[in-house]
């Protein structure tokens, strides 16, 4: 195969997959840690139940969504990034 057509690949071209792959789930984590408790604030201090579910429930989605991506680009970069 001929050298010139390789294409190099690695975290110092992709510097945001890096740090999805460094920070991505505990970003995550701490996102729908706060979501999650301003859906309890507002359901304790301003007793709005349909805001504070909803806030609960988009934490929920928010945290497997993200882990699912985050996850995903860790299974790309091994895969593909050279180690």
């Amino acid at each position: 195969m001929n050298e010139s057509l390789q294409i190099t690949l690695n975290f110092k071209s992709y510097p945001m997959l890096d740090l999805v792959v460094k920070y991505g789930k505990k970003f995550i984590n701490v996102l729908c840690l706060i979501l999650l408790l301003l859906g309890i604030f507002s359901g304790i201090q301003f007793e709005n139940i349909l805001i504070a579910s909803l806030l609960i429930i988009i934490s929920i989605a928010v945290f497997i969504v993200g882990q699912v991506l985050t996850e995903l680009v860790i299974l790309v970069t091994d895969m593909l990034l050279p180690k």
